[in-house]
């Protein structure tokens, strides 16, 4: 059972990643990134479809009171504009990546995502392996969610 289950997870993985190939850098409006603390690890807060970087306020200082910590609207949220790229895990992906470049922010980083967050950190972890050194996964979405979402409700 546990080898069908990680033959299951790579293919999907593997699935996920083919699709990343081509995906454009991202819009880094600075204006939508909160950032404090100063001890490493950085932890970078990714939140679920239709939050923004204010949902992470209940555990955000928390977090910044012994790490830095990272918490931004993607385009589309928090009062930023949406973006023209699609809105895909891949492209999500390069965009957080290409921000925490940026900001100069030191890896490897502790990523966090809530509900389809977690999705697009996972894709971020496993398009930048080197950048990370923990990834923490809060409800997260099903690894087939994007595919079903594509195929039963293309129009999202």
């Amino acid at each position: 059972m546990k080898r069908t289950a990680a033959t299951f997870a790579l293919a999907v993985g593997a699935a996920t990643l083919l699709a990343c190939a081509g995906a454009p850098g991202g819009d880094d409006d600075m204006r939508h990134v909160r950032r404090a603390g100063a001890a490493q690890p950085t932890v970078v807060l990714q939140a679920g479809h239709g939050d923004g970087a204010r949902s992470w306020q209940p555990v955000f200082d928390r977090l910044a009171a012994r790490h830095a910590v990272i918490a931004f609207d993607r385009p589309g949220y928090g009062g930023r504009a949406a973006a023209a790229a699609p809105r895909d895990p891949c492209t999500i992906a390069d965009e957080q990546h290409a921000l925490l470049q940026k900001l100069g922010v030191k890896t490897p980083v502790v990523l966090v995502g809530h509900s389809l967050g977690g999705r697009y950190q996972w894709v971020h972890a496993a398009l930048y392996p080197a950048d990370v050194a923990a990834l923490v996964l809060i409800e997260p979405t099903h690894p087939e969610h994007w595919q079903r979402l594509n195929d039963e409700v293309p129009a999202m």
